[in-house]
C-alpha cells in the first residue's frame, strides 16, 4: 500500500529518498514545496500512490478534514485508474527527464468516497475539541 496520505510533512530520511530519486529544486518548486532547517519537505509528497491498490490517508489532515488547515495538502502521483479525470489542482513534475502528473491527495479520497459516506467517518464529538479547550 501507499502510506502517508494525509500527512503535513515528510519524515527526514524520505526527503533525502526524494532528493537521492532525482528529485531537483524545480521538481519541488512545481509542487509548491517549502523546506524545513533541517531539510523536511512539506507538504508530504507520495510517489507510490500512482500504480498502489490501497491509498492509506495516514495523518492529521485528513481529506474530510482539509478545510480545517492552512497548509498545502499532499501531493499524490496520479493514480493510474484515476487517469484522464478532472482535477482541481495538478502539476506536472520532472524528475530524471520522465514526467509525473500530482494531484491534490485529498482529491484522490474524494475521488471514491461519497459525501455521504464521509460524513458517517466524520467523528463529530472532536469537531471543536482543539478550540474548546482553547476557550476554557
Amino acid at each position: 500500500g501507499c502510506q502517508g496520505l494525509a500527512r503535513y510533512s515528510m519524515t527526514i530520511p524520505q526527503s533525502k529518498q526524494l532528493r537521492r530519486n532525482g528529485w531537483d529544486f524545480k521538481a519541488f518548486k512545481t509542487l509548491g514545496a517549502n523546506f524545513s532547517d533541517v531539510g523536511r519537505v512539506q507538504p508530504f509528497i507520495a510517489t507510490c500512490s500512482s500504480t498502489a491498490k490501497l491509498l492509506h490517508f495516514d495523518g492529521a489532515m485528513r481529506p474530510w478534514l482539509v478545510d480545517r488547515f492552512s497548509k498545502m495538502p499532499p501531493a499524490c502521483a496520479l493514480p493510474v485508474a484515476l487517469a484522464g479525470k478532472p482535477w482541481k489542482w495538478s502539476r506536472t513534475v520532472k524528475v530524471f527527464c520522465e514526467e509525473t502528473v500530482y494531484v491534490s491527495c485529498p482529491e484522490v479520497w474524494w475521488q471514491y468516497i461519497t459525501e455521504e459516506v464521509a460524513c458517517a467517518l466524520k467523528d463529530f464529538n472532536k469537531e471543536w475539541g482543539d478550540e474548546e479547550k482553547l476557550w476554557t
